[in-house]
């Protein structure tokens, strides 16, 4: 082989290489918005929660002792101890189903309001 078909052929992979590594890049970015979009939203229920559960001590409905301890007994609900509860367990309860996410749809949503392009309805003039 020529000096020159191997330089060729060592920037084509190194160009290959390049054209990987910015693919990756893209996809952790967006993963990694979307884990910050998921946890703002886990940071803004945990303020209203909060918030709630100030108004309701404050009203006298119920204390914090009284929370911590209904928190412990719905925590047993799916039969785990874990800190959390099975959002199944809550909708069967309730007897509704979860909509199912459409994980794709959802991002594409999130991604027109950040940009401010969300799909607004055409009207048509009338003549």
């Amino acid at each position: 082989m020529s000096d020159y078909y191997q330089q060729r052929q060592m920037r084509e992979m190194r160009e290959q290489m390049r054209r990987n590594m910015l693919a990756r890049s893209r996809r952790s970015s967006k993963q990694g918005q979307a884990a910050a979009d998921l946890e703002a939203e886990v940071l803004f229920l945990t303020l209203v929660n909060r918030a709630l559960m100030d108004v309701l001590v404050d009203a006298r409905v119920t204390t914090l002792d009284d929370i911590a301890e209904r928190m412990r007994a719905l925590d047993l609900a799916d039969g785990e101890r874990d800190g959390g509860l099975d959002p199944d367990v809550v909708a069967e309860e309730l007897g509704v189903r979860k909509p199912k996410i459409d994980k794709a749809k959802r991002f594409a949503k999130s991604m027109r309001k950040k940009a401010g392009t969300g799909k607004k309805k055409q009207r048509k003039k009338k003549a």
